[in-house]
């Protein structure tokens, strides 16, 4: 749990990690986050949100087993029962920090991983086609 609280502090200072119900929420809506997680003692409602946050989107939501006094100190923040990786490496090695201790934690890991591999495939893959070295206008050079 050490080096998966590790990932936490990491993920905060790269400015990868968003803090709260609201800035998750907006994160989600705008298709950044890539694991969202709940303090072990969040409430129904904070709980509820996070799952309607998950809907039509491709992220896990996992419940982690920090409270959320324990969570704010960790971070440097105040009152956060949600938090939300926004980059998949920090997401999917914080995944498999916690599934070395937890089994439960296993298929998030792996999921994260696999999509972290495809999204540097993709990145490493040649461009199918080439830019024209053009800067804005129209097709015509109008």
């Amino acid at each position: 749990m050490d080096k998966a609280r590790s990932y936490l502090g990491f993920a905060r200072k790269a400015g990868n990690l968003v803090l709260g119900e609201e800035r998750c929420g907006e994160a989600a809506a705008d298709g950044k986050l890539k694991l969202l997680l709940l303090a072990s003692d969040a409430s129904d409602n904070a709980a509820r949100r996070a799952e309607g946050y998950t809907v039509g989107h491709r992220f896990p939501l996992r419940r982690i087993d920090i409270p959320k006094e324990e969570l704010c100190a960790l971070l440097g923040s105040g009152g956060c029962a949600m938090v939300g990786f926004t980059e998949r490496g920090l997401a999917a090695e914080f995944a498999r920090a916690m599934a070395v201790n937890n089994s439960d934690w296993q298929e998030t890991a792996t999921l994260l991983a696999e999509r972290r591999d495809k999204a540097a495939r993709r990145k490493a893959a040649p461009r199918k086609h080439k830019s024209n070295g053009a800067k804005g206008g129209n097709v015509h050079g109008n």
